[in-house]
């Protein structure tokens, strides 16, 4: 990983750029940049420059390009105002066009701005491609509190991805993001670890599976979270889905008006060789979910495993052998780290 987090600062305020960095008396100001050069080349600047691991927004960006590849820790923190100086997120336009953070190896943070339009359906070499329109980290970390995420299109992951790294969401919604084939909104593979706090996922929707999230060999923890009216189209997990040996842990989280629409578990599918006892259901609720495949509407296991549910195994619960539900409230009681 790159030197710790807060090396320098570079700001942006009512228009004018100012670095700041610390000295032994403190933060001093090392010079203010032309207002007239835009937001996004400031940006794009602050991400090439080895020194500078935050960048504060103040106004909105509608970037003309992609982002460059991170090669260092670097967060973007929006404290932008409306016209009554009520604080409010700042907006980050891709336009339909551009992709945002490529990490490998360090920290990408997101705080208190709107991601829109991003897009990232490259068919290329690098494992990245494609993955994760908004951010996508391999080895590194995404943090994201109070967020944003809308209209952002990817092959994979319409939003954020992470493989062999952690994802921390807090306080965000993902609205209409689109996979062309799986995650709608978020990916965890690889060993990649996601926990999901107080999030809302509606309308996303993946080509194949998983219309708002996919965990694949890794671990994805979602606590009191709302998914709303999302869509796999040609595949399994409504909103989400667990394969090939995945854990996790959903917890007092509702799944309203989603749909699988030609595949299982209109809610959540849990498949593949996931191990036994990984997948745990803490006082979730289901409502108005549907699947193409009969008996299946809330949750299909279709797997070598037993899935535990605490106090009560929903409606609309399909599980195909040697798979198994069991009521379990073991976990449950345990925090999530």
């Amino acid at each position: 990983m790159a030197p710790q987090f807060m090396m320098m600062v570079m700001m942006l305020w009512f228009g004018i750029a100012v670095m700041l960095l610390p000295s032994e008396t403190g933060v001093v100001s090392v010079g203010a940049a032309n207002a007239g050069i835009s937001v996004e080349k400031h940006l794009v600047a602050a991400l090439k420059d080895p020194k500078v691991t935050q960048f504060v927004l103040t106004s909105d960006v509608v970037l003309t390009a992609s982002l460059p590849p991170s090669k260092k820790d670097f967060a973007l923190v929006g404290r932008c105002r409306d016209q009554r100086q009520r604080p409010r997120l700042c907006v980050v336009d891709g336009q339909g066009k551009f992709l945002g953070f490529k990490s490998e190896g360090y920290y990408v943070g997101m705080s208190d701005v709107h991601f829109k339009n991003m897009r990232d359906t490259r068919n290329g070499t690098y494992f990245g491609d494609g993955t994760g329109a908004v951010a996508f980290a391999f080895n590194g970390k995404i943090s994201a509190t109070r967020c944003v995420f809308e209209n952002n299109k990817a092959l994979s992951a319409g939003a954020l991805a992470v493989r062999d790294s952690p994802l921390l969401v807090t306080d965000c919604q993902f609205r209409n993001n689109r996979a062309l084939f799986q995650a709608g909104a978020i990916r965890v593979y690889s060993n990649g670890v996601g926990t999901v706090r107080r999030s809302v996922f509606s309308g996303n929707t993946a080509g194949t599976s998983g219309g708002a999230a996919r965990a694949y060999e890794g671990r994805l923890n979602l606590i009191d979270c709302i998914f709303r009216g999302n869509t796999a189209r040609n595949g399994n997990g409504g909103a989400v889905i667990f394969g090939g040996d995945s854990s996790g842990v959903l917890s007092k989280s509702e799944f309203v008006g989603n749909t699988a629409r030609n595949g299982s578990g209109g809610a959540v599918e849990v498949e593949g060789e996931t191990a036994y006892d990984y997948i745990n259901f803490c006082s979730c609720t289901f409502r108005g979910n549907s699947a193409k495949i009969r008996g299946s509407f809330n949750v299909n296991i279709a797997a070598y495993t037993r899935v535990n549910f605490c106090k009560n195994k929903p409606q609309g619960l399909r599980v195909v052998k040697p798979g198994k539900a069991a009521l379990n409230c073991t976990v449950c009681a345990q925090p999530v780290e």
